[in-house]
């Protein structure tokens, strides 16, 4: 039934590209054509037949021909039109009868059957008629300018008494193939404003576009108008198609246009189809970059930077129109709703553009900050989003120091003055937004609490969420609204409560609180010496965080304050033992961390009467040098072992402890008398 219908439609347009004999058909037809129907479904590609037809053609009725002159007079006198004798020249177009008839039989399709694929069907058939035309009129127009651009040439030249064969060829012109063609070539098209308001009038364009294409078709109205109503059918095949979800159909009529209107438009409408089903294929399998179209004619006067994450100042082409309307519903999109900005990151990270899509989840990450939503399901999608931005940041080559975000949206620089992140507003380096990222970690930890779960804090909430290991077995719930207002400490301190010790060492450790350090171990010693908290927690674990955390750099801070602790436990014991953790780190020292950790142990042990506990710390390292104080440019008098040795000696004296005494002076000894080692 449709395939009759087509060639029955085929047919009557083909009749209609002659002029019609009957005063009657043509005075139907322009009733049919110019009917209130056709006035009011006005999609962008309705004909201007009352202006561009031929009276051979089509008849108007007397009631159409005076609105047709009312809305003359209205347009002259709001002067849009600035050529008043516009709408007195002849202006007729043997095409423009079948076109308009064609675009008819598409309204009554979409408007009252609702049939796209007869409807693409037509807008294909119109398409290759356009084509015909276009093909036709330049063929006409170049046999009707070559003999007047060949004349203009040498008249122009010829302007000697010499000889007409010397100007035949131009020496500057001739390395670069045919004189006149090069000459042609420099001759700059100015807008003929006749021409221009013209087709404003027929088209209805704006001015600006109107004066692109005079320049881009040098003036020529017929080329003007059949290239404004084949991009208007084209995006008609478009907008048909992605109705019926034919995703590569639209694809490859729409990469076809030059006309930057028309490619916003039909992007917009492919962008638009793809988010409301929510799908990311038909966009992400595209192949945006095969059209090298740049619409240079829109760009040459804005300033635009080829390596820059921000769309606004890319130049325009298919890959970054397409991009520049998916961040467009991504601002109107609810802020709940992550589908444009994910559809984002995926599309700019299979352009390889790592630092876009970290710009563009970041500024998801910042507007879920902004927005105050407090929710447990926003604050784990804020989580996630960051992971998504370190990842991409991951992927660039510069080194740590050297990445960082230039961005065009605000940024949180949260309440408390000590938890402050991004301090200037323009850029985020990667340390912040990992700073960031730990911080959203630590509470996304916490936010595995707040439900009514019947195991501990790391038994995850059913959604899908990692299992978070080493949640104390009795925890403490929370709301969501009270961890998202947590500052750091406070989130370490509950961390630690719960028993994910190495996440609120983590913690402070990225925004250096170093009292919040302090304060976590010695929470964490109260733990092991009394029991209570996370019964899972060792010794081994205490000295494994201590390895990771203190160093040469910190001079040991975090580990002497963790043994003045235990001492402070254990100062009246008779029976203590020095902790495994500072045997196990003498044992690794190096020569320079020798120098700085034990005499400050020694002071320690002392400080608390463990006399017998320094004097065994003193000679086993003084036994295990390895470099003999032989190589030192001092005498060893000045070195630091031998001031505290004599310390020691005086406090054997006055407990009289002879044994030890001996023992010191033994090692002593041997380590003054020790053979240089090379």
């Amino acid at each position: 039934m449709d395939r009759d219908a087509l060639r029955l439609f085929d047919e009557c347009g083909k009749y209609l590209n002659k002029p019609l004999r009957s005063e009657k058909e043509r005075y139907l037809l322009g009733l049919v054509l110019t009917d209130e129907y056709n006035l009011m479904h006005d999609d962008g590609y309705k004909i201007d037949v009352y202006h561009l037809a031929s009276s051979e053609y089509i008849e108007f009725a007397d009631e159409f021909i005076a609105k047709q002159k009312e809305r003359r007079q209205i347009t002259e006198n709001n002067t849009v039109i600035l050529s008043s004798d516009v709408t007195h020249e002849s202006c007729e177009f043997d095409w423009v009868i079948q076109l308009a008839y064609f675009a008819h039989l598409i309204q009554i399709y979409k408007q009252l059957v609702s049939k796209p694929t007869i409807v693409v069907k037509i807008a294909n058939n119109v398409i290759d008629f356009l084509n015909q035309q276009v093909a036709k009129c330049q063929r006409d127009n170049v046999r009707s300018c070559s003999s007047t651009l060949e004349l203009k040439l040498d008249e122009s030249d010829d302007d000697d008494d010499d000889d007409d064969d010397q100007d035949l060829i131009n020496p500057a012109a001739a390395n670069n193939g045919n004189a006149s063609r090069s000459r042609y070539q420099d001759i700059h098209i100015h807008v003929d404003h006749k021409v221009c308001d013209k087709v404003m009038l027929f088209t209805g364009i704006s001015k600006k576009r109107a004066q692109i294409l005079c320049t881009s078709f040098e003036n020529h109205l017929e080329l003007i108008l059949l290239s404004i109503y084949k991009s208007n059918f084209i995006l008609e095949v478009v907008t048909e198609s992605l109705k019926m979800e034919h995703y590569d159909t639209a694809y490859r009529y729409l990469i076809q246009f030059d006309d930057l209107y028309c490619a916003k438009a039909a992007i917009q409408e492919y962008v638009a189809t793809c988010c409301k089903q929510r799908r990311m294929q038909p966009i992400l399998k595209q192949n945006w970059s095969e059209s090298d179209i740049q619409f240079t004619e829109w760009t040459q006067h804005v300033l635009s930077f080829q390596h820059t994450n921000n769309i606004q100042l890319k130049p325009v082409n298919y890959q970054n129109l397409v991009e520049s309307m998916i961040y467009k519903f991504a601002l109107q999109f609810n802020i709940e709703d992550s589908f444009c900005f994910d559809l984002l990151y995926t599309f700019s990270m299979n352009h390889g553009d790592y630092k876009a899509a970290a710009k563009y989840m970041f500024e998801y990450v910042m507007r879920i900050e902004h927005s105050g939503n407090l929710s447990k399901t926003i604050q784990k999608l804020q989580y996630h989003c960051l992971c998504q931005v370190l990842s991409a940041l991951d992927l660039l080559s510069e080194r740590e120091s050297q990445k960082y975000l230039r961005l065009d949206f605000a940024t949180n620089r949260f309440q408390d003055e000590k938890t402050v992140i991004f301090r200037n507003e323009k850029i985020a380096t990667y340390q912040q937004i990992k700073k960031y990222y730990i911080l959203m970690q630590s509470k996304y930890y916490l936010l595995t609490l707040t439900d009514n779960d019947s195991g501990g804090g790391g038994g995850g909430d059913g959604d899908g969420d990692a299992v978070v290991d080493g949640a104390a077995e009795t925890t403490t719930t929370y709301t969501a609204e009270q961890i998202a207002r947590f500052n750091v400490l406070e989130t370490a301190i509950h961390l630690f409560k719960n028993g994910w010790y190495s996440q609120s060492l983590l913690l402070l450790h990225t925004f250096d609180n170093r009292d919040g350090i302090l304060l976590i171990f010695h929470k964490m010693v109260e733990v092991l010496l009394f029991g209570g908290g996370n019964d899972s927690l060792t010794w081994t674990d205490l000295e494994q965080l201590l390895l990771d955390y203190d160093d040469l750099h910190g001079h040991y801070r975090y580990t002497f304050d963790v043994l003045q602790t235990i001492l402070s436990f254990n100062a009246n014991n008779p029976h203590f033992v020095v902790p495994s953790f500072i045997q196990n780190r003498i044992q690794t020292l190096s020569e320079p961390e020798m120098n700085v950790f034990i005499p400050p142990l020694i002071d320690t042990f002392c400080e608390y009467g463990k006399i017998l506990e320094s004097i065994r710390v003193l000679c086993f390292v003084l036994n295990s040098t390895k470099v003999s104080i032989k190589n030192d440019c001092y005498n060893y008098q000045n070195h630091a072992f031998w001031k505290i040795a004599q310390n020691l000696f005086a406090y054997c004296s006055t407990l009289a402890l002879k044994h030890q005494q001996q023992t010191l002076l033994k090692s002593l000894a041997n380590w003054i008398a020790r053979p240089c080692l090379n």
